[in-house]
């Protein structure tokens, strides 16, 4: 039997849901689209336990379960990596061999020396995703 949820993950099958087909269709194609308005980034500004987790785990299952020969899939979410006020950009760059680990199963060499490293690690044609795919 189903029932309404009101946090955390929303299960299709135990909770009630409204289907957003259109919806994750629209933000599928926003990402692999084969036209020049598609292959862009979008943004979900909303409030909290509004689904915004739901849409991007969604478009995710979606994006693998037709594209998984085109691209490296995985979610990284910065939520996790706080840093403190006094602490350097060198401090989240450390972080950044666990965080591909955990989105990608990927194992980086050596952390992001600085930006510009880190920028590179999600070009098409080097680093890490050109192991990948």
């Amino acid at each position: 039997m189903r029932r309404f949820f009101s946090y955390g993950p929303v299960e299709e099958k135990k909770h009630f849901t409204v289907p957003r087909k259109k919806l994750i269709q629209t933000f599928t194609e926003s990402l692999v689209g084969d036209s020049e308005e598609a292959k862009h980034f979008f943004t979900i500004w909303a409030p909290r336990q509004t689904g915004k987790t739901w849409l991007v785990r969604q478009v995710k299952k979606t994006i693998e379960k037709k594209h998984s020969d085109r691209f490296a899939i995985g979610m990284m979410s910065m939520q996790g990596v706080a840093m403190g006020p006094d602490e350097q950009e060198t401090a989240f760059l450390q972080r950044v061999p666990l965080l591909f680990w955990e989105a990608f199963r990927a194992e980086l060499p050596k952390a992001p020396a600085n930006i510009e490293d880190f920028k590179n690690l999600f070009l098409k044609d080097k680093g890490i995703f050109k192991k990948l795919l």
